[in-house]
């Protein structure tokens, strides 16, 4: 079995980057001898989305800082990489670059989530066991903005009301990592947002390939979920699971204090947890990341769609 691991990193990141991989190092303790993981990492340095002559934080310290947590791993085959171009790049140019024949699974996880050192082994023998060809894979997650994630919500989240989602301290999920027994469950709909999601090969490379003209940033799991529901209801066997009790959140969630959270921006307008005093200092210039608004996502999930069931 061959997976590989995709993380992208923005400079303001890279403290949440340090974490994440932390918590990976551990995860490699536990990988069986015949599963081959590799882990394609990139930090992002793109002169066209920071001006850096302008900023207060010189290339170099993010480049060090990068180097040094990127080494350590065991039984993980890490491929770090240092984009410094004067292009638009993003993660949508990284998932088309890291493709391989050999790989048949693919992890996108996001740098700011905190997860439970087993959460990679679980997924690992998780993918043993569903008998699916075509599968994501994904972990619960503490409660969210709205009705529509609640079928990844643990239990133990429930009843916390929409507006106080973000009380908790991301660390409130360690206890139920730690102690209760996970298990795998299908779920009736597709939801998921690419913060430590699995994807089978034909997902990833075929279902929902990211486009060649896309580049920078864009919602390629509001994309990849349109057209696989389309693809679904054609009779296609397309099937998510959850691995209940195995649970992640974002780091800034409790552990930095969010004064001043709104709801329907999902921005803290006072605080931008780890990645805040960054951000003071860097200048990133304006309507630079290529993100499509959403009826041009629905366009572009349809015309997939129709690619896939003409073949």
């Amino acid at each position: 079995m061959n997976i590989k691991i995709i993380v992208h990193i923005m400079p303001w990141e890279i403290d949440y980057a340090l974490l994440s991989f932390s918590q990976l190092k551990h995860s490699s303790n536990y990988i069986p001898s015949d599963v081959n993981i590799e882990f394609d990492s990139c930090l992002n340095l793109s002169d066209y989305i920071i001006d850096w002559e302008k900023s207060n934080f010189p290339k170099q310290y993010f480049i060090d800082k990068y180097n040094e947590i990127s080494s350590g791993f065991k039984n993980i085959k890490h491929t770090p990489k240092i984009v410094e171009s004067n292009t638009l790049y993003g993660h949508l140019d990284l998932q088309k670059e890291v493709k391989a024949e050999h790989i048949d699974y693919y992890i996108g996880i996001c740098p700011d989530m905190h997860f439970g050192e087993m959460l990679l082994p679980y997924m690992i023998e998780s993918i043993k066991a569903i008998p699916n060809k075509n599968f994501i894979i994904t972990p619960q997650i503490t409660k969210r903005w709205d009705g529509s994630w609640d079928i990844l919500v643990n239990e133990n989240f429930h009843n916390i009301p929409y507006a106080n989602c973000f009380d908790l301290n991301c660390y409130d999920i360690d206890p139920i990592n730690s102690s209760s027994s996970p298990e795998l469950v299908s779920l009736h709909e597709l939801k998921f947002a690419g913060w430590f999601d699995c994807f089978s090969k034909e997902i990833w490379e075929k279902f929902t390939p990211v486009w060649e003209e896309w580049s920078g940033y864009g919602s390629w799991d509001t994309y990849s979920m349109l057209t696989l529901s389309l693809l679904k209801r054609q009779g296609y066997d397309i099937q998510q699971y959850v691995i209940k009790n195995q649970v992640i959140s974002e780091y800034w969630n409790g552990s930095v204090p969010q004064q001043n959270w709104d709801i329907d921006t999902y921005k803290d307008k006072n605080s931008e947890g780890l990645c805040g005093y960054y951000k003071k200092h860097l200048c990133v210039n304006k309507n630079k990341d290529g993100k499509l608004d959403y009826s041009k996502l629905q366009e572009y999930a349809i015309t997939q769609y129709n690619k896939i069931i003409n073949q």
